[in-house]
């Protein structure tokens, strides 16, 4: 064996790392849109803090913060504008109450606030359901047997319940374009039977009596179910009737021989057959109400609630679940029916 000495290897050299830096374009490309998101959400949540609910609905009974929504130099005395806008509905969700609940809500607000001196109704709906009106013009009609005036102000349409809750007023006022009038009540549903036999589907049913399944879609009326359905159809419109014959001292043989068959009028029309005093604006509304409450300036508020989480959650695209909707082709273009089957409705047709 040899005694020459081992070789030692050289100690082993640590390869050396250069670190790149990264181009800034890229930290910005990850980093801004982030920025971007964070500062809209906190701008959103600021200006939803201060919404008004005419815009978007939400409701928080007793407590009522107020916007001022018009104001005379001297300010003077308090008036409340309460905005009915889109279809009436009581429909709500875990996000959002009802139309029919912002509504009623701000106007017991505005009855129980002793300085508000009147309330003027901002309507721009077609109409709705037949209970949500009612209770919005029972709502109406609380704050008028206080003693003090409410004025209607329609906007672009105020039809059939709009104009259910308007006769609320003690007076009514619509633009020469407002689409009115459709004065009557709509109960639907469909029926389906000849496309069930097609496919081979069958119902089966097990009532408690004759008409527990009437409007059933899987089989065609009977005679006497189309006498009972159209009896309460006639019972909801002749209470209809007879609110627009007391508001507007119109006899109801003059208004179901012509007036409130359905038909709807436009607002120059509508003053003509008595459904409204005047035509004007939103300004003209405002001094009928000051008028009617003997005052001479005012300020006008409208009510908001600041908001919850829940309120945010609505607007980031939390919804209710949508409703069935049927759509129709009838060659030109197509109309999609929005109503809920079997509830009855005083809507404008096509809303």
């Amino acid at each position: 064996m040899s005694n020459l000495p081992h070789a030692t290897p050289e100690a082993a050299v640590p390869p050396v790392i250069v670190k790149k830096s990264s181009p800034w374009w890229i930290v910005w490309l990850i980093l801004g849109p982030m920025v971007i998101l964070v500062g809209g959400c906190s701008l959103m949540i600021g200006s939803l803090s201060r919404m008004p609910t005419s815009s978007f609905e939400t409701t928080a009974k007793g407590s009522f913060k107020e916007d001022i929504y018009y104001q005379d130099e001297s300010a003077g005395s308090k008036l409340a504008i309460v905005f009915v806008e889109g279809v009436i509905t009581g429909k709500s969700s875990p996000y959002r109450p009802s139309m029919e609940e912002v509504a009623i809500d701000q106007i017991k607000h505005a009855t129980e606030d002793e300085s508000i001196k009147g309330l003027l109704l901002y309507l721009n709906t077609p109409g709705g359901e037949v209970t949500a009106s009612d209770k919005i013009y029972h709502a109406a009609k609380q704050f008028s047997e206080t003693g003090r005036p409410v004025v209607a102000y329609m906007d672009t349409v105020a039809a059939s319940g709009g104009y259910y809750i308007a006769c609320a007023a003690d007076e009514i006022i619509a633009t020469e374009t407002t689409i009115t009038g459709s004065i009557g009540v709509i109960l639907g549903g469909y029926n389906a039977k000849e496309l069930f036999d097609k496919v081979g589907v069958k119902s089966q049913s097990f009532k408690s009596g004759p008409f527990k399944d009437t409007l059933s879609m899987t089989r065609e009326m009977r005679e006497d179910e189309q006498v009972y359905i159209q009896s309460l159809v006639d019972e909801m419109y002749n209470k209809f009737a007879g609110i627009v014959s007391d508001a507007r001292d119109i006899p109801m043989d003059t208004l179901k021989n012509g007036i409130a068959d359905g038909r709807i009028f436009q607002g120059t029309t509508a003053k003509e057959v008595g459904l409204v005093d005047e035509n004007g604006y939103i300004e003209d509304a405002i001094e009928a109400l000051k008028t009617r409450a003997e005052i001479t300036d005012a300020t006008v508020v409208q009510y908001y609630t600041e908001r919850g989480i829940n309120d945010i959650l609505g607007v980031l695209g939390v919804k209710a679940q949508a409703e069935p909707k049927l759509t129709v082709d009838w060659g030109q273009g197509t109309f999609t029916q929005n109503l809920k089957p079997f509830v009855p409705y005083m809507v404008l047709s096509g809303y």
